[in-house]
């Protein structure tokens, strides 16, 4: 028996739910699925994730150790990443004003 929805879909719809919290009925209107279909692909999520959740309790130490490095790398370059975009934004309003206290300090107004 083939699905209706793809895999991809059922992935969009849940992640609407679960990750930007919107509700089940707001998900089934934007998306054009019946709210119990929802929930039935929620109920399949979560016991498929407490299958992932075994694996990693079985993963060789030495694996997860490596895994959660590389995702503590990239996490780390992520808030860089956003460190140096704030500052961006922040730095342009304060460059002006360093510009502007230069020219009052260097180049007094004349009587």
């Amino acid at each position: 028996m083939s699905s209706r929805y793809p895999l991809e879909f059922k992935q969009k719809a849940i992640n609407l739910v679960t990750l930007e919290r919107k509700s089940i009925a707001q998900v089934s209107l934007e998306l054009g699925v019946a709210k119990p279909t929802l929930y039935y692909w929620l109920n399949n999520q979560s016991s498929s994730s407490r299958t992932l959740t075994s694996e990693r309790a079985t993963m060789d130490p030495a694996q997860e150790i490596k895994r959660l490095r590389a995702q503590n790398e990239a996490m780390k370059k992520e808030v860089n990443r956003l460190r140096i975009e704030r500052d961006d934004a922040k730095g342009e309003n304060r460059a002006a004003k360093l510009v502007i206290e230069y020219f009052r300090t260097h180049n007094p107004p004349k009587a």
